[in-house]
């Protein structure tokens, strides 16, 4: 028995010699040109100015955020240093430290960070009661009096009785203080016929003899304990 002769679809017979026919035809590659060296010249400079444009305007901004966030802690510790002296009814000192620059290593000794610390009653020696607090970087105490009315009390250098303090990754106790002491009644032994301030600018700032345009204030009322920032 013959089978029937099977005929593909007129259709099909069509696509396949189109097929055939687009084999045979060159490929047509496209070749896309790359950048010149003063074209790419061209686009890193217009980068450049835009970097630089941006960055002209975020460092004050980062700065303005850092000396803000340094003052609002402050304010906080501060306010937290009276409170715990009366929580615990002993009087608590509250040690801003003068050292060295942690970050770089430098020798720029500058008010860079604070502690709370209470003494033994026995031994005399100082207890630390929380670790210490740096001020964000690059933010340090103004060196002035008439800007850091605290500076008045006097600076004093560290003893044997003091503990030691980490400067990068050791301990030194090579640094020095100023101390505001808060009675377990809130009261302060700062004198009462001053203002006592602590103003916060930049390191580089740190010692002219006006205040730069950026800058934060704390003033501590002696009687009370109480901060306020400006």
């Amino acid at each position: 028995i013959s089978q029937p002769e099977t005929r593909p679809p007129d259709f099909l017979n069509h696509h396949r010699a189109s097929q055939r026919k687009m084999d045979h035809q060159p490929s047509k590659i496209r070749r896309s040109r790359g950048f010149s060296i003063i074209e790419l010249m061209i686009v890193i400079t217009i980068m450049g100015m835009l970097v630089g444009v941006t960055l002209g305007g975020v460092l004050p901004m980062l700065h303005a955020y850092r000396l803000s966030s340094s003052a609002g802690q402050l304010q906080a510790d501060l306010a937290y240093g009276s409170q715990l002296s009366g929580k615990l009814n002993v009087p608590i000192e509250f040690r801003f430290y003068r050292h060295d620059d942690l970050n770089s290593g430098r020798n720029l000794k500058a008010f860079r960070s604070y502690q709370l610390v209470k003494r033994d009653g026995k031994t005399g020696d100082v207890i630390p009661l929380n670790r210490i607090t740096h001020f964000e970087i690059g933010i340090v105490i103004h060196e002035l009096e008439n800007f850091s009315g605290i500076l008045d009390i006097g600076e004093q250098d560290a003893g044997q009785q003091d503990p030691t303090i980490p400067l990068g990754n050791q301990t030194s106790d090579e640094y020095s203080y100023i101390e505001i002491q808060y009675r377990p009644d809130g009261s302060t032994t700062l004198p009462k016929d001053k203002i006592w301030c602590v103003t916060l600018v930049n390191e580089n700032r740190a010692d002219e003899d006006i205040l730069p345009e950026n800058f934060r204030t704390l003033v501590i009322n002696p009687v009370t304990g109480s901060v306020r920032k400006y």
